[in-house]
């Protein structure tokens, strides 16, 4: 495995958004303090701040609160981050959810206590290797199951809602459920070179409705070992079409829009491995690459910095609350918390005047789609 060892910065990108090097190793990252590391270093303005990483529950300050809380709310506390896969936030942002798929379970932490609990475990409807998880309006927590070929929806408790369709479905991995339209949109069968590499639509009572993609190509509509999906607030639907380094944008009826990235390393908005998307409050869009750490490109896709050397390790997992806290899943065993500071929706702009919403729909492409790339014999994992 590459990493990029330095961020470099785009022609056009303002110095505020400068990428930077770290020089903190990882052992050092955790033993800071959260004014120790920020992104871009001084004497730049920091844009992103290291909050915290943990592994489990004892890398959470102790407080009153918790000790009270571990002490009469059911928890696991062999509940570790081995290689999360995923994150996902309850509606109230006071939860969240992360993809254990070599633990077959999916922690539940409470960021108000810090305590931990999992959900997945039980005799009857045991998970086997838990990919993708995502939360509906109610709280319900939708994860993907690769080796059973199924989505679980679990209530808030934890017990069995019900399963989606399972005739569809093989081996899925990313999941994103579209909380207004009611819909969910999960990752099939992309895993493998001779796999359909779509995108299956369902109702969240798990009625198939439609799919997206089917069979490896470069053309747009079409994926080569997709590996994720996002919705934004306004429905689009983000695919991390990971083999061909580019995200696809879809309109809700699952027409192509736009698409941006390319094959790359050392710049942001130049991929590697697409793990993940989301979104901050100002729309600005972060793609996490297990290879080089978090790009930030502004709603256009614009370039703006890249993010986390010396504290991520290989990102595979992202979410981001309405406050602009960045949860980020790490391959190599632990969640990060970093948080946006001194930024307004005009720093996405360098040079330009912010837009009042979002980039529509039709926003053309910044890059064109790349060809279609052999895929490699064996599958990334998990």
């Amino acid at each position: 495995m590459h990493r990029t060892t330095s961020h470099t910065l785009l022609r056009g990108v303002a110095p505020a958004l400068a990428a930077v090097v770290l020089a903190t190793g990882c052992a050092g990252a955790s033993k800071a303090t959260k004014e120790d590391v920020v992104f871009p270093p001084p004497p730049q303005k920091g844009r992103i701040r290291w909050v915290q990483s943990f592994k489990t529950e004892d890398d959470f300050k102790p407080s009153a609160w918790r000790s009270f809380a571990k002490a009469v709310v059911p928890h696991d506390s062999s509940t570790s981050m081995f290689a999360p896969s995923s994150v996902a936030l309850s509606p109230d942002e006071k939860t969240l959810y992360v993809g254990l798929p070599h633990r077959q379970r999916v922690a539940v932490v409470d960021l108000t206590s810090g305590a931990f609990r999992a959900i997945g475990l039980s005799a009857k409807n045991p998970l086997k290797r838990p990919i993708g998880v995502a939360t509906d309006a109610q709280g319900n927590v939708y994860v993907t199951d690769k080796d059973v070929n199924a989505v679980y929806v679990f209530a808030p408790d934890g017990g069995l809602v019900r399963t989606f369709d399972p005739g569809v479905l093989r081996a899925p991995t990313g999941i994103a459920v579209d909380r207004r339209r009611q819909v969910a949109y999960v990752v099939s069968d992309g895993s493998l070179q001779e796999g359909r590499h779509t995108v299956e639509v369902f109702s969240l009572a798990g009625k198939h409705l439609r799919t997206i993609g089917g069979g490896r190509s470069g053309e747009p509509g079409f994926f080569n070992f997709p590996r994720s999906v996002y919705v934004s607030p306004s429905g689009e639907l983000y695919v991390g079409d990971m083999l061909n380094f580019r995200v696809q944008v879809f309109d809700p009826d699952g027409q192509v829009v736009r698409t941006f990235g390319q094959a790359g390393s050392g710049f942001p908005g130049v991929f590697d491995k697409i793990h993940s998307v989301a979104q901050d409050t100002f729309g600005n869009i972060y793609v996490a690459d297990a290879m080089q750490g978090i790009h930030i490109l502004n709603p256009k896709a614009q370039p703006l910095m890249l993010f986390g050397t010396g504290v991520t390790g290989a990102p595979t997992g992202i979410a981001i609350d309405s406050r602009n806290r960045i949860y980020v899943a790490d391959l190599l065993h632990a969640v990060h918390i970093f948080e946006l500071i001194n930024t307004t929706a005009a720093d996405s702009y360098p040079g330009e005047t912010a837009p009042k919403s979002p980039a529509p729909s039709g926003t053309p492409a910044t890059t064109t789609a790349p060809t279609a790339v052999p895929a490699p014999a064996t599958t990334p994992k998990p």
